[in-house]
């Protein structure tokens, strides 16, 4: 179903960075989006048979001698590695902060009809509350501090209208409560819902590959999910704790989708009839957010260190659709009132 490929469609994602610096600083400043270095780094990566180390090409003064002499030295050891994105055009994860994240779910929720909050489990119990006369709505859920990680949780009204069910969709996946902080606030979370009659499901997938995504990712994945329940009848089961709906779950940075003819639900509401009478297919999609970019790797250990580079191809929609955001909102921030921004937010600001 999908339809041919458009070079307006790639200028776009190309300039969208371009125009994300150019508002940034002012963002930074109102408090809307933070900025970070697309690199990783790690004190405790183990050399494997199928290391990757022996995948790099030296770079500079670095040759395969250096490679095999950290090598050697590293047999049962861990080293150092500093890995980022040569390309400078993705260089950035911009980060939306909550005030940003609560300007794009009243954004949403002109241009779709959909309710997207944010809170912390102790916020739940009130929202749930609040939201009794809806279907459907998504929590954007803090486990502490405002600025730390996020999770994606939809709820679904049950078969009977009586009460709710509701599906947490974490990018960690099994992951999630590596941290104490946040395994300690799942409880609670459970704990609340448990006492609403709330049926919890956990997906287990991993889709978040950089530190920063969550953030985006928390938002348009309940985008995608409310506007997809809005075209089917949808019941949360144990089949969702495996594997969410493609449909869904496409933006994934990790995640490879089996169906290229998966539709992206959001062309479907599109302005542009072009675009929802022969929405996207996931391989049109792949042609434009799907790229093979160069990565810079440095492995070090006990004054021994090789540098390298080597290609990757990465769904890079998800560092798009911050940047686009920023552009967005850097247009005109005071679209909305601190009060309208406030009462997104259950239980903080």
């Amino acid at each position: 179903m999908g339809n041919s490929l458009g070079s307006k469609e790639i200028k776009n994602v190309a300039t969208v960075f371009i125009n994300a610096r150019q508002h940034y600083e002012s963002l930074y400043e109102k408090g809307f989006f933070n900025r970070y270095e697309n690199s990783q780094s790690s004190a405790g990566y183990f050399l494997t048979i199928d290391t990757l180390l022996d995948r790099l090409t030296p770079i500079a003064e670095n040759s395969e001698e250096n490679k095999s002499a950290l090598k050697r030295a590293a047999r049962g050891y861990a080293l150092n590695r500093v890995c980022h994105f040569v390309d400078q055009i993705f260089s950035y994860i911009y980060k939306p902060l909550s005030k940003a994240l609560a300007y794009m779910a009243l954004f949403y929720k002109k241009k779709y009809g959909i309710e997207i909050f944010l809170s912390t489990p102790e916020g739940i119990t009130s929202l749930i509350e609040q939201a009794n006369n809806l279907q459907s709505f998504g929590v954007i859920l803090y486990w502490g501090k405002t600025n730390g990680h996020i999770s994606p949780l939809l709820f679904n009204k049950k078969d009977n209208n009586q009460g709710w069910e509701a599906l947490l969709m974490d990018s960690l996946g099994e992951r999630l409560t590596a941290s104490l902080e946040r395994e300690i606030a799942l409880t609670q979370l459970r704990e609340v819902l448990t006492a609403h009659n709330v049926s919890l499901f956990v997906n287990t997938q991993y889709r978040q590959a950089d530190r920063c995504s969550c953030h985006t990712d928390s938002l348009i994945i309940l985008r995608n999910a409310l506007l997809d329940i809005k075209q089917r009848e949808f019941t949360c089961n144990s089949t969702l704790e495996n594997q969410l709906p493609e449909q869904w779950s496409h933006i994934s940075q990790l995640q490879n989708i089996s169906s290229s003819e998966t539709i992206i639900i959001r062309d479907l509401y599109s302005k542009q009839s072009k675009k929802r009478d022969s929405p996207k297919d996931k391989n049109h999609f792949d042609q434009i957010y799907k790229k093979k970019i160069t990565i810079k790797e440095t492995f070090s250990q006990n004054g021994l260190s090789f540098t390298g580079t080597r290609e990757s191809e990465r769904n890079l929609y998800l560092l798009y659709k911050g940047a686009h955001i920023a552009s967005k909102i850097g247009k005109n921030p005071s679209r909305y009132s601190p009060d309208a921004l406030n009462r997104r937010c259950i239980g903080f600001y």
